[in-house]
């Protein structure tokens, strides 16, 4: 007789869960991105489902903080004349705070200079968003222009030369993690050929490699990468003039999922789940095999026998039959069915 209730404890409450709409395969789209698994119920399954997909595709338990979000692209501007002093480049440093985590405001400093690294003063700066300049002004003596609090947001500018303007973008809208690339370029060596020193960092991790370079428009096969200290040489003519480079770090396109947390891993920060990997791991096969709508029966089945065997170790039989259907037939117990997401099976059975 204990036997049949037991297998009615198990069958019943999942068969009542999954009565209800809950779509196998259920997955977030996001512009740019690959699919995210994801639950539906609640914000913690987010994050179960989310980790168990980055350790499914990666192998790994953190990632970088550069592989957040779609590919990240910058463009730089510059100028090769027929002498050092004659090339004209320009860079851009956004404002850091302790706190880099926050979307706050932040200073900008903007630096016209010459092949010699010297700066070049009264020249012309423009700063739009949305086609729209916000500020304008010439550079100090040192080549220097300084933007103070400038709110979170994407930004464009523009340098005028004798040629063509010179153009770049910046961003201080950090919101999800998703910070951007910085690139600059500096004279390298100025002979019978100019090299140029290309050189990107991502916004908190410094000397990105296996950074795509493009001149003029990132299509096609590029024409090289960073190295490991996040360089690359570009070789030009010289009197070259005006000089378009794309920069492109292509990235794993992931979103940081619920419940993740920065850690700093051999100097360089990344995110990892704050939760212990192991019921991500148990997603996995289930998700890959389209049997992750059936989750609840075996939650159901662990939660129903742990409790029954405790309680009837500790207790009597009788004992351990009800606190069985009190666990899986209480509202307590049909939500956290439902909500297959949540590892908190544990506690509703010792509750």
């Amino acid at each position: 007789m204990n036997k049949w209730i037991l297998i009615l404890i198990f069958i019943i409450p999942p068969i009542f869960v999954l009565s209800f709409p809950y779509h196998i395969g259920e997955e977030s789209f996001r512009p740019n991105t690959p699919k995210m698994w994801t639950g539906g119920t609640i914000p913690d399954e987010k994050g179960y489902f989310g980790w168990a997909q980055i350790y499914y595709e990666t192998g790994k338990i953190y990632l970088p903080l550069e592989e957040i979000g779609p590919p990240k692209i910058q463009h730089i501007d510059f100028i090769i004349g027929d002498t050092p002093s004659k090339c004209i480049f320009m860079k851009i440093k956004v404002e850091k705070h302790d706190t880099q985590w926050e979307t706050k405001t932040r200073d900008i400093y903007i630096t016209v200079y010459n092949g010699k690294d010297e700066g070049l003063a009264n020249e012309t700066i423009r700063i739009e968003r949305e086609h729209r300049i916000l500020w304008n002004g010439t550079t100090d003596e040192n080549g220097l222009f300084i933007l103070h609090d400038v709110p979170p947001g994407f930004y464009h500018i523009a340098i005028d030369t004798p040629i063509k303007p010179l153009q770049m973008f910046f961003s201080t809208d950090y919101r999800g993690l998703n910070y951007p690339i910085e690139v600059s370029a500096k004279l390298y060596h100025f002979s019978s050929n100019v090299k140029v020193l290309i050189h990107v960092d991502h916004a908190i991790n410094k000397n990105l490699s296996d950074v795509k370079i493009y001149l003029n428009k990132p299509e096609g096969k590029p024409i090289g990468f960073t190295d490991d200290y996040g360089n690359y040489i570009l070789t030009l003519p010289i009197n070259n003039g005006f000089t378009h480079v794309v920069a492109v770090k292509e990235t794993l396109g992931l979103i940081p999922p619920v419940g993740s947390g920065i850690v700093e891993v051999n100097d360089r920060y990344a995110f990892a789940n704050h939760w212990p990997p192991g019921y991500c791991y148990l997603i996995i096969p289930l998700w890959i095999t389209k049997t992750i709508y059936y989750l609840p029966i075996l939650l159901n089945f662990i939660a129903v026998a742990s409790v029954y065997l405790l309680a009837r170790k500790l207790y009597t039989e009788r004992i351990a039959l009800i606190s069985s259907i009190i666990t899986s037939f209480s509202s307590l117990g049909i939500l956290i069915l439902y909500s297959r997401g949540m590892a908190d099976y544990a506690s509703m059975s010792f509750a």
